[in-house]
């Protein structure tokens, strides 16, 4: 494989931003000094909510915001609008002029935990929520419809399944491991562990656990 660059952001080197409302662990920053500028990717992080409690998300100009649910499901509050969703769903939205929007938590004992992948954006206003399983491609990706560049997909996987993907063009791909372990390119990654790939042609990768699942965006 020819690669421009790799790195590898272990989950215990994730920055940490905690209240007693919220837990928020981020992968990728916009601010972070070795995100190449040409990356669409600008910002990864995982968060989890306290019961009853809500966090509100700054959302940047011509930057699409994507919210995936894995652990209970949330409601975001935008003007007089709520939307409701759960694991096995996903909201996004992008906006040409800076926005915010609010993520409540509306279970009262349960803690929740989602993901959010922000990325440029060309369209002006788009708003969608959409539904994956991941039983049904079980050991292989499912990709969400968002329409958009660059590409989201998930994957479960038993132990020992192994998967090549040969890109049609050199690309970007970012590799986050939800929960499982997984060997990719042949380095061992764990729960919450991720690595960014520059200018890859090819991606190889093996799950480890009897119940793997793992997202990559893909540009």
């Amino acid at each position: 494989m020819r690669t421009k660059s790799n790195t590898i952001h272990w989950a215990e080197s994730r920055s940490l931003t905690q209240t007693t409302d919220y837990r928020i662990h981020t992968f990728i920053s916009s601010t972070d000094s070795g995100i190449d500028k040409v990356d669409k990717l600008k910002l990864f992080r995982d968060t989890t909510i306290a019961p009853t409690k809500s966090i509100i998300i700054e959302q940047f100009p011509n930057v699409g915001c994507v919210i995936i649910p894995l652990v209970g499901g949330l409601e975001i509050k935008k003007n007089e609008t709520t939307i409701f969703i759960e694991p096995g769903q996903y909201y996004l939205q992008s906006r040409s002029a800076k926005q915010s929007f609010l993520v409540q938590n509306p279970y009262e004992t349960e803690h929740i935990n989602f993901l959010e992948v922000c990325f440029d954006c060309a369209f002006k206003k788009h708003f969608t929520t959409g539904n994956f399983n991941l039983e049904d491609k079980l050991n292989g990706l499912v990709e969400l419809e968002t329409l958009l560049s660059p590409k989201i997909y998930l994957g479960k996987f038993t132990a020992r399944r192994e998967l090549l993907i040969n890109f049609e063009e050199i690309t970007n791909v970012y590799f986050f491991v939800i929960s499982g372990s997984f060997e990719l390119n042949g380095m061992l990654l764990q729960n919450r562990d991720s690595a960014s790939f520059m200018m890859v042609e090819s991606l190889d990768f093996e799950s480890l656990s009897p119940e793997s699942i793992v997202m990559l965006v893909i540009e």
